[in-house]
């Protein structure tokens, strides 16, 4: 970056302008095509940000150090770093809700005797529901889609509570690392 300092304000640049007005007046065109000691005797320098802690300290004002242009870096007060604390917290805790929600979405994978089967939490819902009724109406088995879409009839009862366990505790262990 370049910089220029114009009736005691410095102005930063991602580079050396196309065109330039002097304070003269004067305007030089394709001014950035025009050799480095033009730029220099019209002030131009380069703008170099200083390296700091973003957690402790922030930008002040630009200053000259004679060669270069750079910023002074100040420290927060304590209300500023507890206030980027948080922000940085959020931020951590926003991207691990984003993991495990993708997580979440991907589902999980329960093998069993009669197969494989998917769930995430609303097809485990759904399952824990269907298994109920059908234990409530006296029936030994129920039927399921596995997790290539087919049909598996007839998986008993016994399996389906150790599947429904399975598959919670898989749901849960996302929760419990995420």
């Amino acid at each position: 970056m370049k910089a220029i300092k114009i009736d005691g304000v410095i102005n930063v640049h991602n580079g050396i302008p196309h065109n330039f007005k002097r304070p003269d007046g004067s305007v030089s065109l394709a001014y950035q095509k025009m050799a480095p000691e033009v730029h220099l005797k019209d002030g131009w320098k380069d703008f170099v940000l200083p390296d700091f802690d973003k957690t402790t300290h922030k930008l002040g004002e630009k200053i000259d150090m004679g060669t270069h242009f750079t910023q002074e870096v100040v420290e927060m007060t304590q209300e500023e770093k507890e206030a980027v604390q948080e922000q940085i917290q959020n931020a951590v805790q926003e991207e691990i809700k984003t993991e495990r929600n993708n997580l979440l979405r991907k589902g999980v994978l329960v093998v069993s005797d009669s197969g494989t089967y998917w769930f995430d939490e609303m097809a485990l819902m759904k399952f824990i529901s269907l298994m109920t009724l059908m234990l409530n109406a006296g029936m030994p088995t129920m039927r399921w889609k596995n997790k290539d879409g087919g049909w598996v009839d007839e998986i008993p009862m016994e399996e389906c509570k150790a599947i429904s366990i399975q598959a919670a505790i898989k749901i849960q262990q996302i929760y419990l690392e995420h």
